[in-house]
C-alpha cells in the first residue's frame, strides 16, 4: 500500500474531522484485499459504508447479510445489487463466486466512480456497473446527496433538515422491468436493494421482472414500515401476486406478519430505525401469506 494511500486513510479514520478539511482529501483510496485486490472507498464519507469499511474493514461491514446472500447464489448465478455504493456487497459476491454475474446501480458520481475504479482496475469483467436509478417509472428524477453519509441518498424528498445537508442532482432513472429487457436477462437469483425508501417504486417499475424471474429480494426496510397494514411486504404481493416468506438478516423465517411485528418493535425499542429482511418468493399466488 502506498504511503499516500495509507495517509489518506488513517485521516479519513477520524470521523469528527470537519466537512472542509475532509474535502481536501483525494476521492478515492484503496483497501488491499486477498490476492491482490483493490477495493476502493470514498475518503470522505462520514458515517456511510466507505467509512464503516476503513474503520472496521472490509470483511466486518453487514457481514452477517452478506453471508446470508451469498447462501441464495449459485456459483455461477445472477445478483443485481441496486444502491450499490461503492460496491461491498457485490465484490463480496464476486470474491465469493467468482463465475456470478452482477449487475450494479448506483447513480451517486463519487461512489459510482469508486465502484468503477474498483472494477476497471481488478480487471472484473463480470460485475457491471450503471449510474441508472431503479424506480417506478424510466426517465428522470432528483437524487438527493446527503453530504455527510454516502449511504443516504435516496429519490425520495427529504426533510428541511436532511435537504440543509443534502445537494440535489438530477439522475437518470429506469424501471427493473425495461432494464432486464434492454440487456435480454433471463434469469436473477437475488437482488439486494438498498435505497432509503425508495424501495415501493423499485417494485412498481419491476413487478413483470420480479413476478417471472422470482428473485430472492434483500431489502433494507424502515422498521416502522411493518406497523402499518399497508406495507412492503403487502405492495410486494400485491405487485407480483405472489406469497413470500420473509426471512430477518441472518435468514431465520418468520412465523407470521405478528412476528414480524414484534421482531420491528423490538429493534426500534434499541433504536435501530432500520433493518435488512430477506423476501423469499413462494408458490404463485394471490395470497398473503408469510409462514
Amino acid at each position: 500500500m502506498d504511503l499516500r494511500n495509507a495517509l489518506t486513510l488513517q485521516v479519513a479514520k477520524v470521523r469528527e474531522l470537519n466537512k472542509l478539511v475532509r474535502r481536501l482529501l483525494p476521492e478515492h483510496a484503496y483497501i488491499a484485499l486477498p490476492n491482490g485486490v483493490h477495493f476502493f472507498v470514498y475518503p470522505r464519507d462520514l458515517s456511510g459504508p466507505s467509512i464503516h469499511v476503513i474503520k472496521r474493514g472490509f470483511f466486518n461491514y453487514e457481514n452477517i447479510e452478506i453471508e446470508t446472500l451469498l447462501t441464495f447464489l449459485p456459483e455461477d448465478g445472477v445478483m443485481l445489487d441496486v444502491g450499490a455504493n461503492v460496491g461491498v456487497f457485490a465484490m463480496r459476491a464476486w470474491l465469493a463466486k467468482p463465475q456470478a454475474e452482477i449487475f450494479c446501480f448506483e447513480p451517486e458520481p463519487s461512489v459510482n466512480g469508486c465502484l468503477a475504479r474498483t472494477v476497471r482496475e481488478n480487471g472484473i469483467g463480470n460485475i457491471h456497473v450503471s449510474d441508472l436509478a431503479l424506480s417506478a417509472t424510466s426517465g428522470t428524477s432528483t437524487l438527493f446527496v446527503h453530504d455527510a453519509n454516502s449511504g443516504g441518498h435516496s429519490l425520495k424528498p427529504l426533510s428541511a433538515e436532511e435537504r440543509a445537508a443534502a445537494e440535489a442532482i438530477s439522475v437518470t432513472t429506469s424501471t427493473l422491468d425495461d432494464f432486464v429487457a434492454a440487456q435480454g436477462i433471463s434469469h436473477i437469483d437475488v437482488i439486494k436493494v438498498d435505497i432509503q425508501e425508495a424501495e415501493v417504486d423499485f417494485i412498481t417499475g419491476g413487478a413483470g421482472s420480479l413476478r417471472r424471474l422470482r428473485p430472492v429480494l434483500m431489502l433494507e426496510i424502515t422498521c416502522a414500515d411493518f406497523l402499518h397494514d399497508e406495507n412492503i411486504l403487502t405492495h410486494l404481493q400485491q405487485q407480483t401476486g405472489m406469497a413470500y416468506r420473509v426471512c430477518d438478516h441472518n435468514g431465520k423465517a418468520f412465523t407470521d406478519r405478528q412476528a414480524i411485528t414484534r421482531y420491528c418493535e423490538e429493534r426500534l425499542s434499541r433504536g435501530k430505525q432500520q433493518s435488512n429482511f430477506f423476501f423469499i418468493p413462494k408458490e404463485a399466488s394471490a395470497g398473503n401469506s408469510t409462514d
